[in-house]
């Protein structure tokens, strides 16, 4: 899908190292539909005059877009080719959809699908959804908290059931779920203040591997709600090597938005160099006014840990008011 925007603003540093599957989506979309060499008639679609925003890195550029038979055949000049329906995009920036990496829970589709509208009319057609807590796994006692699970009669314990429930009811946007690190504490730990022996950590490392078997593209944490607040350091980054070893991404809500931010930031660039793991800092901020000069400091901790070679990145809200969720 291509979005067209009135304007836009795509920034993206180059990566240390190769970008993970779900981060460069947007790049693949186009290597997917790359331009055809030759011509095989009119298009069904030519959009012109756009500027063009790929989703590799590149800086803008202007060229025209064909599309034929739902999919992208070629982008470069076209100016003279025959094509069914024409639209002008002057001033305006031609994208790939973009991809909400901090999309919630995806629950509600269980119910109605057309919640995501509230996304996809924004141009988000790739949500990222899980953070401590995660739609899988689930047992007896988690899935009673879900209310449209019992709503509507619905049980599932991995997300092998749960992707299924979702494509049966039909999706408006593409998906992706991580596993909760909060969530795997929950069954194997309950809500409590305790640690887990190696034989519930061996159980909690289990279950990110099932979920990750399952699809899920990562571990993620929130640091800052009990019980992921409970989780030591140690722990997460045992879960995180079970995920790494399945080509996982660490993703976390840091322990700390506001004083401590620079030690949150540490503690996440810890995970991700012992355990092997790319890391994305959902939603970087210095929460009070008092602590706004910390987001230098920040930003310079993550390129600090990039030249080192660690593949580290942080998503910022796009509005000022956080909410996130599609209720």
């Amino acid at each position: 899908m291509l979005i067209m925007t009135q304007s836009s603003t795509t920034v993206r540093s180059r990566r240390p190292q190769p970008a993970t599957p779900l981060l460069t989506a947007a790049l693949i979309l186009f290597a997917a539909c790359a331009p055809a060499t030759t011509d095989d008639g009119p298009f069904d679609m030519v959009i012109t005059n756009g500027r063009i925003v790929d989703g590799a890195g590149n800086p803008w550029y202007r060229a025209n877009v064909g599309v034929r038979g739902g999919t992208i055949v070629e982008i470069g000049d076209l100016v003279g080719r025959d094509a069914t329906r024409a639209i002008d995009a002057e001033g305006r920036v031609v994208t790939p959809g973009f991809i909400d990496m901090m999309g919630g829970l995806t629950f509600p589709m269980l119910e109605d699908r057309d919640v995501a509208q509230s996304k996809l009319r924004q141009g988000i057609t790739t949500m990222l959804a899980g953070e401590g807590a995660s739609a899988a796994p689930q047992d007896a006692n988690t899935i009673k908290d879900i209310e449209p699970a019992a709503r509507l009669g619905l049980s599932w314990t991995t997300y092998a059931e749960y992707h299924r429930l979702l494509e049966e009811k039909g999706l408006l946007v593409n998906v992706v779920h991580n596993v909760g690190a909060a969530q795997v504490r929950r069954i194997v730990l309950g809500n409590e203040d305790v640690q887990p022996n190696v034989e519930q950590l061996d159980h909690m490392k289990d279950l990110v591997v099932e979920a990750m078997r399952d699809g899920a593209v990562g571990v993620s944490t929130a640091l800052i709600y009990p019980p992921g607040t409970y989780a030591e350091t140690g722990e997460i980054v045992e879960l995180a090597k079970a995920a790494a070893e399945h080509g996982g991404v660490y993703f976390t809500h840091m322990r700390n938005e506001s004083g401590q931010v620079l030690d949150a930031i540490r503690e996440a660039i810890e995970v991700g160099e012992s355990a092997g793991i790319p890391v994305h800092i959902y939603h970087l901020k210095a929460a009070g006014e008092e602590n706004w000069p910390l987001m230098a400091e920040a930003i310079a901790l993550i390129a600090s840990a990039r030249a080192r070679g660690l593949d580290v990145t942080a998503d910022i809200y796009p509005y000022i008011r956080n909410g996130i969720g599609l209720r």
